[in-house]
Order: structure tokens, then C-alpha cells, then sequence
């Protein structure tokens, strides 16, 4: 089932890889996307676009329903490459290694600081002669 965002620009972007040698028309991605609810077809198409991983080889300005679009090679790779999903889980992962990174820095530290404060303790108890009552 698609129904994120990200499921819905990999299924558009996978109707133009398996069409036709790399082409479709508008009206063959609507066709394809009727069955899935709530997709905007036309704003996926342009983020698609603005990625880089599709363009209208004939430079259309306006998109009409027979308007061509054309996978580029960065967007056949992308694809290949298992698409804004893939990618997706690969920023979730990177932020996931960051964060235990960071969580461990931070203990690292705070455990540093306690054993400075300790032998500064120790330091200072020795060369005051200071004796703890335990």
C-alpha cells in the first residue's frame, strides 16, 4: 500500500523508470496512480523535477495531459538505488549512529568531570590532612 509521501514519489518516479523506455505522459501517470487515495500527482511531479530525477525533454512550460516526462540518469540510479525510501532510512540511521555518539560523549564527560572532582578531593584532603569520619 502507498501512502506516505515518500511511497507515493518513489511509485511516480517508478511509473516513468518501467514506462515506455523511460518516458510517460501525464495522463499514463494519472492513469497508473487513479488507485491510490489522496496522491497530488502534480506536486510530486514537481519535487521529482526539482530533484533532478525528472525533466520534459521537450521544455513544456505549462503541464497538459500529454505533457512527456523523461527519467534523467541521476533519477534512473536513484531509483535503482531503492529511491526516497532508501534514502529515508539511511538519514533515520545516520541520526540514530549521531545520537548514540553524542549520548555517549555526553556520559564520557560527565564521568571525566566526577573523576577530576574526585581527585581533586583526594588532593585536597591529603594535603590538609583532612580525614573523612568513614
Amino acid at each position: 500500500m502507498v501512502s506516505s509521501p515518500i511511497q507515493q514519489l518513489d511509485f511516480v518516479l517508478g511509473i516513468v523508470v518501467k514506462n515506455n523506455k523511460g518516458y510517460a505522459t501525464l495522463f499514463q501517470i494519472y492513469e497508473e496512480s487513479e488507485k491510490i487515495p489522496n496522491i497530488n500527482v502534480n506536486i510530486l511531479i514537481d519535487k521529482l523535477m526539482k530533484d533532478g530525477y525528472l525533466e520534459k525533454p521537450w521544455g513544456d512550460s505549462n503541464p497538459q495531459i500529454n505533457t512527456t516526462y523523461q527519467v534523467t540518469l541521476e533519477g534512473l540510479i536513484f531509483y535503482e538505488k531503492g529511491g526516497y525510501q532508501q534514502e529515508d532510512k539511511i538519514i533515520k540511521t545516520r541520526l540514530r549512529k549521531d545520537s548514540v555518539y553524542i549520548y555517549s560523549v555526553a556520559i564520557g564527560t560527565a564521568f571525566a568531570g566526577l573523576y577530576g572532582l574526585f581527585e581533586i578531593a583526594k588532593w585536597v584532603m591529603h594535603h590538609l590532612k583532612w580525614h573523612l569520619p568513614f
